[in-house]
């Protein structure tokens, strides 16, 4: 396992976090709207894979002697992408709102793993909303623009069959 500080950007979200645990201020999230036949197995065969080739999304932050450090595990421990159905609801785009608002209004526990979370929303047949949501501490906004560009085109190139470059 490999332990290091928090760099010095790090250390200062780490240390506001600690002021109030329950401060959502330092959530990174992005809800994309999908169109179109989805393969939800690839989608989470694309973000296992894509979360296994970006580092700070296995980051675990460890207090020793009460300074934080991240730590990156030997090996990725596994998650699931939760699958939400709200096609049955009146709005279904008014339910996923509900959901990602509330997610908003709730911090991300810096002692938990992984440092992120999110939900696939499925609101008809072909129309899908992915959300995502990373804790600062891990991502800033443009790491997170190109994890998603990422996800994208291994998403992709597992559905054409071929092996993502």
């Amino acid at each position: 396992m490999l332990s290091l500080p928090l760099a010095p950007a790090q250390s200062g979200i780490f240390f506001r976090q600690q002021l109030d645990l329950r401060d959502p201020r330092f959530n990174l999230a992005q809800l994309t709207e999908i169109i179109g036949p989805l393969d939800v197995e690839a989608l989470h065969a694309a973000l296992r894979r894509t979360v296994g080739e970006a580092q700070a999304m296995q980051v675990r932050i460890v207090v020793t002697d009460g300074m934080p450090h991240q730590v990156l595990p030997n090996e990725m421990e596994d998650f699931a992408l939760r699958v939400v159905d709200v096609s049955d609801a009146p709005d279904p785009v008014e339910a996923i709102d509900r959901e990602v608002q509330a997610a908003l209004a709730s911090a991300i526990d810096l002692d938990r793993y992984p440092l992120f979370d999110g939900q696939l929303f499925q609101a008809g047949p072909t129309r899908f909303f992915l959300f995502q949501r990373i804790h600062h501490i891990a991502f800033d906004g443009f790491s997170f623009f190109l994890f998603t560009q990422r996800l994208a085109a291994v998403y992709s190139a597992l559905v054409e069959g071929r092996e993502p470059a």
